[in-house]
């Protein structure tokens, strides 16, 4: 089995069991890896721009938000699971960090540009520094 089919698998499952289920660190790890290979694809490269426009001022507030009473250093670490017409379907969360978690509870549900492809992952990765 390739490693898309084995992903596609995973989120679908998680997907339907949710919001009872999050990746455990494992699954979490696998998922990032999966995600990193989308992202160094020349579809990938496309859209990070896109996509970052289209995220940046709502992960701005969800951080300030979730960090408020948090001393740096920390990092969000976070999976989003994007269907075909541009609608996150869930945004998973490093399960190691709280702050992960909160940021990822706001931001569920987002509408951003259309992927290049459906169920498209897109991994975040901030490293605060104090």
């Amino acid at each position: 089995m390739n490693r898309l089919f084995t992903a596609a698998l995973l989120i679908l499952t998680l997907t339907a069991l949710l919001p009872a289920a999050e990746p455990n660190a494992e699954q979490f790890k696998y998922l990032s890896g999966l995600a990193q290979d989308m992202d160094h694809t020349t579809w990938g490269i496309a859209y990070e721009q896109p996509f970052s426009d289209a995220v940046a001022r709502d992960l701005q507030k969800a951080l300030q938000g979730c960090t408020q009473r948090a001393v740096p250093p920390f990092e969000v670490n976070l999976i989003f699971v994007i269907d075909a017409n541009g609608k996150v379907e869930h945004v998973f969360a490093d399960p190691g960090s709280p702050i992960s978690a909160c940021v990822a509870a706001k931001l569920s549900g987002m509408r951003l540009p259309k992927p290049p492809k459906p169920d498209w992952m897109q991994l975040v990765n901030i490293n605060i520094h104090g």
